[in-house]
């Protein structure tokens, strides 16, 4: 019977770092969110702009003017990024949830047995 608790106590701390790293999953996957909803500002943004405007852009403590045709280019770059890994995110957090609920199901049965 020992035996029985010492290994339902181990998967529930599995369960629970699992849990913790759906948390992180979801913590980074709204940051990207975030930073994909400015890219898609700024892309508007910039959209709208005539071509000739100038444009500056943030690096490090300085700005450096740029082209809008290139500025686009970056901004469209860093949004697929992110979606890719938002997109990445979210595979990773429905697998947890999965396996969460697997594991979940299965130690609520091991703890009915071992009763």
């Amino acid at each position: 019977m020992a035996v029985e608790k010492s290994n339902i106590e181990d998967r529930i701390i599995e369960f629970q770092k699992m849990e913790k790293q759906l948390e992180m999953y979801m913590g980074q996957r709204y940051q990207f969110e975030m930073q994909l909803a400015e890219t898609s500002i700024a892309l508007e943004e910039i959209g709208i702009l005539e071509e000739n405007s100038e444009l500056y852009k943030s690096t490090g403590g300085f700005f450096i003017k740029t082209k809008k045709s290139i500025a686009l280019d970056e901004l469209n770059g860093r949004k697929s990024l992110l979606e890719s890994r938002i997109k990445m995110f979210k595979d990773q957090e429905d697998k947890l949830k999965s396996n969460l609920t697997r594991l979940g199901k299965s130690l609520e049965e091991e703890m009915k047995n071992s009763k």
